[in-house]
């Protein structure tokens, strides 16, 4: 299996697209890996080098660092003027708990409801005891 980079190092470029991973890569070699894992470039324009950062506080340091980084910008082969961040969190899906699975009732679950509420006298406890076990065998279903 192919690393997501060589696909795109062999990609046919198109010139944004070839622009834009040329950036990348260039920010990837010039910052560390955790400032690699927090950020995005996004776009240069007019020598402005605009940078999503992911965290709040990366986003305060790296506006301290923003001449080493330009310097170390500049090294790997991309002079800029300025450089922006933005910071713009992302927001991660919460885990879904998975739906519940209802059990159809069967013909062998409804006679044991029957056989259970056949010799009671009262019609309301029969209601309530025979809606509860229905709800039970649908919830949690069994091999019968």
């Amino acid at each position: 299996m192919k690393k997501i980079s060589e696909v795109l190092d062999s990609a046919p470029s198109s010139p944004i697209y070839g622009e834009f991973w040329r950036i990348h890569k260039i920010w990837q070699k010039s910052v560390t890996k955790n400032t690699a894992e927090v950020t995005t470039p996004i776009k240069i324009e007019k020598q402005t080098l605009t940078v999503l950062v992911h965290n709040d506080i990366w986003c305060i340091e790296l506006n301290h660092l923003k001449t080493e980084i330009k310097e170390k910008l500049a090294i790997n082969g991309l002079n800029i003027e300025e450089l922006v961040f933005k910071y713009k969190p992302v927001y991660v899906k919460q885990h879904q708990p998975p739906k519940r699975q209802f059990y159809e009732i069967t013909p062998k679950m409804q006679s044991i409801i029957e056989e259970t509420t056949k010799n009671m006298d009262n019609t309301e406890l029969i209601l309530m005891l025979t809606k509860a076990m229905t709800a039970y065998f649908k919830r949690y279903g069994t091999n019968l």
